[in-house]
């Protein structure tokens, strides 16, 4: 239900007429709490791990119980995109799973609702996205190319971030190959040129082979 990064800012100085200096470090937080939905977060110059603690949600009802805990380290690098998937607690019925995968509950057969079952709540985890090199947009069709094999099928949904207008957003995948896949944009063209952005599953249950930080709920 909820998902805390704590990075430190490394800051090195040096002295006029001096062949040493100093670093100097200064603790930052950053919380994100349930959406229902992906949350990104970039990291800052001058960061190279981070401290995440993530907590997955409870299960839904009074007697629901709490989800797991977890604290690690994380080495990243300044400018990269991460995902944050935060957990939501279960509701009560058919389909009542909280959001990024809680269990779901069954609605009671016989109409008395004080017989349905409760969801469980969903996990909160960090993921690393595709980090895309190349863009180019040609004739109303983007064509983003990927630093490592992307495992985008066509008909998924991706979120493309971190590339500004108009290349950013949400897009159903038409083409693929290994390291390139295509969605359609209503816009001028762009011409092919080397960029820095990320592209990611639109769907909880997709691209779990990213994560680097779970909490179950």
């Amino acid at each position: 239900m909820k998902i805390k990064i704590t990075l430190k800012h490394f800051i090195l100085t040096s002295f006029i007429f001096s062949l040493f200096g100093l670093v100097f470090s200064q603790s930052q937080t950053v919380n994100f709490l349930y959406t229902g939905a992906v949350q990104t977060w970039v990291v800052p110059a001058c960061v190279y791990n981070v401290t995440i603690t993530a907590a997955g949600a409870k299960g839904g009802g009074s007697n629901g119980g709490n989800g797991a805990v977890i604290t690690g380290i994380v080495a990243v690098t300044p400018g990269q995109t991460l995902n944050i998937y935060v957990g939501g607690m279960g509701i009560q019925g058919n389909n009542s799973g909280g959001w990024n995968g809680g269990g779901t509950g069954w609605a009671s057969t016989n109409g008395n609702t004080s017989y349905s079952s409760w969801g469980g709540g969903g996990a909160s985890d960090v993921r690393r996205p595709f980090v895309v090199s190349n863009v180019a947009l040609t004739s109303n069709v983007a064509t983003l190319t990927t630093t490592t094999a992307h495992g985008f099928a066509v008909g998924n949904s991706v979120v493309v971030a971190g590339l500004g207008s108009p290349i950013d957003g949400t897009y159903a995948v038409t083409a693929v190959t290994v390291n390139t896949f295509t969605y359609a944009k209503t816009a001028s063209n762009v011409a092919s040129t080397q960029a820095t952005g990320a592209a990611l599953f639109a769907l909880p249950s997709l691209g779990l082979s990213r994560r680097v930080l779970v909490a179950g709920g």
